[in-house]
């Protein structure tokens, strides 16, 4: 390789910038491990892995793999790359993306999934400004927003008569690598030698944790990958916009609105022909052309907005935001403007209260109206369309999470014991949703109920290690356990296949057990035997940081056997 390109791709100041996009990246994608350990001397190991790659000594690793549940009940496939390889493909992503960033954002009032914040096109001189954004890409919740309002603005202000909805079956699993770097190649011009790297690299981090999947995949999840799905269809952005058609795309969701019913059968034949020249295609299942109902006309797409009382008055000081802030970062949505998107700001700390509270009842009124009882032991049942429904209940849970997280700034808040039989029946019929449930059951600390019903959504769940892995840390975060209670889930877990759902759970057990205890000696030589090397380094994070009072950094690597 010349050495010339590859400086331009991997040097100091590319490198750092992917550091600092790779630590306010999706946190489920992240190596923990790595950021810490990295992050140790930040400055010498981001020279070492820039002299490792420009020397040609760099070569990427396998990463750890996640599995995810759909509504369908099957999974899909989230990577985890090794600190490492996340900042060589975040690097690669870096230089392309500055190089493509105004043919991309020309398209950005119809393209609203994973949308390039404006700083990328400065490249790495955005770090020589002292109040940055140094993100990769706007913010989702925002960008959701101006996607609804988009879809409702032409069904109600434009009166088209249908839409035509589709998305990609497994879209990412299916991206040819032949076709991303042919595209890179012939409409970006990226030089021969970062296309074999990256060839290279999608190749190790294809498939699954045990098997392959040669020349077929990008790995879902990363930031990157977001990046490169979009320039693989940008053209057919580009078909569509070119022509006016009412065309709005969410990643691989797609939808177009017209007054001809053949006019989106045809569509539906060009998106069905171009997919297939790249190797994709058209979800059947999630593809329709329907006529728009009076209904729907009337009952648009929610958004993320949440209700406010009128009386309140705008001020400088942003407390409410700040609240909003908080549970942001804490979900990955950091930066998110509230304050221009209709959120309010109150200065006394009265007001403040008395706004969340009132929060928690909007939530308690909407949540339980969801629900008919149907029988005199108080049992109830779900009463809408559940597919219809799911973004709406998340929404509810986004703001009864902000309301309790803004209350609990102030004091110590329990939230309404009424409406944990309704969230654990949310939990069960929104599955594949159970990590925004769980953050609810956080601030329900010491429950009996939540304990009795977590261990049986656990075993009702066996077979999904996602939501067995939220279900164990809301149980760590919530609950207090007994001996007897501790030394039957370390039996359980010994016969445990799942890498995640291990990690969740010998968090849970290192947490909860005291280190002059048989029990504590009985879990760490378990760990000593796993042969999953993420799965110790997870651990050592977690012990390190939950432990530090009681054991040195060297005690816990002797201990874990690393």
């Amino acid at each position: 390789m010349k050495k010339t390109i590859l400086k331009k791709y991997f040097n100091k100041s590319n490198l750092r910038l992917s550091w600092e996009r790779y630590i306010r990246s999706n946190k489920l994608t992240k190596d923990y491990y790595g950021i810490k350990t990295f992050g140790y001397n930040l400055e010498q190991n981001i020279q070492n892995l820039s002299n490792n790659i420009i020397q040609e000594i760099y070569s990427p690793s396998r990463p750890q793999k996640i599995f995810i549940p759909k509504p369908t009940k099957t999974q899909r496939t989230i990577t985890i790359l090794d600190i490492e390889d996340a900042l060589i493909y975040q690097a690669i992503a870096n230089v392309i993306a500055t190089k493509a960033y105004d043919d991309l954002s020309r398209n950005d009032n119809f393209v609203f999934g994973s949308v390039l914040c404006p700083e990328v096109k400065m490249g790495t001189r955005i770090l020589r400004r002292k109040e940055a954004n140094l993100f990769f890409f706007k913010q989702y919740l925002s960008l959701y927003k101006i996607f609804v309002d988009s879809v409702n603005r032409v069904i109600q202000e434009d009166k088209v008569s249908y839409k035509f909805e589709t998305d990609i079956t497994g879209f990412f699993d299916s991206i040819s690598h032949y076709n991303l770097l042919d595209t890179l190649s012939k409409k970006f011009h990226i030089e021969d030698d970062i296309l074999n790297l990256l060839s290279v690299c999608l190749n190790y981090w294809s498939g699954t944790i045990k098997n392959l999947t040669p020349g077929v995949g990008i790995p879902q999840g990363c930031t990157p990958s977001f990046f490169f799905a979009n320039i693989l269809l940008h053209d057919l952005d580009n078909m569509f916009i070119s022509k006016a058609y009412s065309y709005y795309r969410y990643m691989d969701d797609i939808r177009i609105y017209g007054d001809d019913e053949q006019e989106l059968i045809e569509v539906l034949v060009t998106i069905d022909k171009f997919l297939k020249g790249l190797a994709l295609s058209i979800n059947s299942k999630k593809t329709s052309i329907e006529k728009i109902s009076e209904d729907e006309r009337e009952n648009l797409l929610i958004n993320f907005n949440i209700s406010l009382p009128e009386q309140y008055e705008k001020t400088e000081n942003d407390n409410i935001s700040q609240a909003f802030n908080k549970m942001a970062e804490q979900e990955g949505i950091i930066n998110y403007d509230y304050k221009n998107s209709g959120f309010i700001t109150l200065n006394k700390s009265e007001d403040i209260i008395n706004f969340w509270k009132e929060e928690l009842i909007c939530c308690k009124k909407e949540l339980m109206g969801f629900f008919n009882f149907v029988n005199t032991d108080n049992d109830f049942e779900f009463n809408k369309d559940i597919k219809k429904s799911e973004r709406e209940i998340l929404n509810i849970a986004y703001k009864f999470r902000c309301a309790l997280k803004g209350l609990n700034n102030f004091s110590p808040f329990e939230p309404d014991l009424e409406l944990l039989p309704y969230w654990l029946k949310i939990l069960k019929i929104y599955f594949w949703r159970c990590d925004q449930i769980c953050w609810v059951l956080y601030y329900y600390k010491n429950n009996l109920t939540l304990k009795k019903n977590a261990f049986y959504l656990i075993d009702y769940f066996k077979f999904y290690e996602w939501i067995k892995f939220h279900l164990f840390t809301a149980l760590n975060v919530t609950q207090k356990f007994s001996k007897k209670e501790l030394k039957n889930i370390f039996l359980k877990n010994k016969v445990e296949e799942s890498m995640y759902t291990k990690l969740a759970t010998y968090k849970l057990l290192i947490f909860h057990s005291k280190k002059d205890e048989q029990l504590f000696s009985s879990i760490m030589g378990e760990i000593r035997k796993e042969d999953n090397v993420f799965l110790k380094k997870q651990l050592l994070y977690d012990i390190e940081r939950k432990k530090k009072n009681e054991f040195s950094f060297e005690d816990i690597l002797k201990s874990l056997g690393i």
